[in-house]
């Protein structure tokens, strides 16, 4: 929900502020993933949707002065088709594959046409890319790679849509369940967020630093830098398993009286309560998508794949001052905008901490890893060029904070960073015998 440009459900908006605001600490916060995607509908744009080659095209905002943007950057054909199509197999955006015209210069360039030149950035699967020098698509003059995978998937095909065809036909289906007709119509296209590594910290049975709190799934900060996708589902699976057996141990007492547990909640109840009756008397809604509008665009401009240190500082003190009056000047006349109010609250509070952590991450010395670029040449403000963004100074893993684990919490409105040696993996001397006495015996919560 933070971002301007991602790839997640609009229902899917995330509230970790929440937990921020509760106590809980926040770890890897700085490694998030990129990609291009489409817009109109939200769905990430990788396997079968590149390997089908589509044409590449940006124009101005009235839809007019349509260009082939990457050729200005590729040498020739063959190497532009390449690229295009190993985003298939290279989706997120990825620093170390941007030189040697590297499938990741794609996600800069469509970065750069979009941001830094404000045009709009399609796909067309309708026709073949082009070249500057009138050279057309030829099936027989692809790399080798690109020809094998097309051949065995008989999707040798004369245009992109026929290929995307041969090799995925339900992705062409899906768009067009979505009132979208790939055969007719441009997709328009942008670098967006789709996965954020880090989160909350958790122990090994995801219980966070706030006790009986368990963020199992994307919301635990345990994905690491290069997360494969598979690994996410399959965390969030083992997380959910793994908390659920703590919990049936170790938090199995009955529930608080009713009595006791309102007591217990009374001052931040009535507080919260307080706050909502406030924002319903003054009806004061006008703003509040403007101000989502700030939050989603400074996360993308300043927290996406490339990050400025001078526009990062800048970005962290506007989101502490946004946070600082934001309670005063927002409202609701309705119960449905009085959730989207607290919604934009939980979504400033969040991209504070992020911002805060991008910030100390840059400030420390860390450099381009992961699905970003710290952006450490040029002047702030400056645009990519072709040189700049084909050598990024990338992390040679021997600073300290590129090796250790950047944890973010919120104490009484001040935002706490801390840099924490990552855990060994522990040498155990175990066997059978062993570890089933400790199972049987139910003892084995407490490692």
């Amino acid at each position: 929900g933070i971002y301007e440009k991602s790839v997640y459900p609009l229902s899917q908006s995330g509230s970790i502020g929440m937990a921020f605001m509760a106590g809980a600490t926040g770890q890897n916060l700085t490694e998030s993933q990129f990609g291009i995607a489409s817009v109109k509908f939200r769905w990430n744009l990788s396997g079968s949707f590149q390997q089908a080659i589509p044409r590449y095209i940006s124009t101005d905002n009235q839809g007019k002065d349509e260009r082939e943007f990457l050729n200005d950057f590729f040498p020739d054909l063959k190497t532009l088709t390449k690229a295009i199509f190993l985003k298939g197999y290279q989706w997120p955006f990825d620093p170390r594959k941007i030189d040697f015209y590297g499938s990741s210069l794609i996600d800069l360039l469509v970065h750069r046409e979009i941001n830094d030149k404000g045009r709009s950035v399609f796909i067309d699967f309708t026709r073949n890319p082009s070249w500057l020098n009138g050279e057309s698509f030829d099936p027989g003059d692809l790399d080798p790679e690109v020809e094998n995978f097309l051949k065995k998937s008989d999707a040798l095909r004369s245009t992109p849509l026929e290929r995307l065809y041969s090799i995925n036909s339900p992705a062409i289906a899906l768009y067009k369940e979505h009132g979208i007709d790939l055969g007719k119509e441009l997709l328009e296209v942008a670098v967006c967020a789709q996965h954020n590594n880090g989160g909350l910290k958790a122990n090994i049975w995801w219980e966070s630093d706030l006790k009986h709190l368990f963020p199992v799934g994307e919301v635990n900060g345990s994905h690491g830098v290069y997360r494969p996708g598979g690994a996410a589902l399959n965390s969030g699976q083992t997380g959910s398993l793994r908390a659920a057996q703590y919990i049936s141990k170790r938090y199995n007492n009955l529930p608080m009286e009713d009595r006791e547990f309102l007591s217990e909640i009374k001052n931040v109840t009535e507080n919260k309560l307080i706050l909502a009756a406030r924002w319903m008397e003054s009806g004061n809604s006008a703003g509040n998508k403007k101000y989502l509008s700030e939050i989603r665009k400074r996360m993308t401009e300043s927290g996406g794949i490339i990050r400025d240190k001078t526009k990062v500082e800048d970005a962290t003190a506007e989101a502490a001052d946004l946070l600082s009056w934001l309670p005063e000047k927002i409202g609701a006349d309705s119960v449905t905008e009085l959730a989207d109010t607290f919604l934009l609250m939980d979504h400033c509070i969040a991209h504070y901490i992020y911002l805060s952590a991008i910030k100390a991450y840059i400030e420390k010395g860390g450099r381009s890893r992961g699905s970003y670029i710290i952006a450490d040449y040029g002047k702030h403000g400056e645009a990519i060029t072709a040189e700049s963004v084909k050598k990024p100074e990338l992390c040679k893993w021997d600073r300290d904070v590129e090796h250790k684990i950047l944890e973010v919490g919120l104490k009484a409105g001040t935002v706490i960073i801390s840099l924490t040696v990552v855990r060994v993996v522990p040498e155990q001397d175990l066997w059978f015998e062993k570890v089933w006495k400790e199972y049987i015996e139910d003892n084995w919560f407490d490692c």
